[in-house]
């Protein structure tokens, strides 16, 4: 079983996919595993960190979604400032 402080890094380096090659390896542990408080532990921590996974999905897109409404937000405020000023200036265009 590969020792809970690699996990992070495993992930890191081989991405996703390696992630969930990793769920299925401890899920099939947990299935060949004989001692049955051993395979509890490991079947509730593959469903701790699916769990987490899935969460952590969650938040990301959360913040993807909240980065693309700042950005909508800010880009109406600049727009309005710069009408604003144009109007301030008149047809010169401030070339003074």
């Amino acid at each position: 079983m590969v020792p809970p402080v690699v996990i992070p890094l495993y992930v890191k380096l081989l991405g996703m996919e390696a992630f969930q090659l990793l769920l299925i390896r401890l899920q099939l542990t947990a299935r060949l595993e004989s001692d049955p408080v051993r395979k509890m532990i490991l079947e509730e921590s593959v469903k701790a960190i699916t769990t987490l996974a899935d969460e952590n999905q969650s938040l990301w897109f959360l913040l993807d979604e909240m980065k693309a409404s700042d950005v909508s937000n800010h880009r109406e405020r600049i727009e309005i400032a710069f009408a604003n000023l144009s109007s301030l200036l008149g047809d010169g265009g401030g070339d003074a």
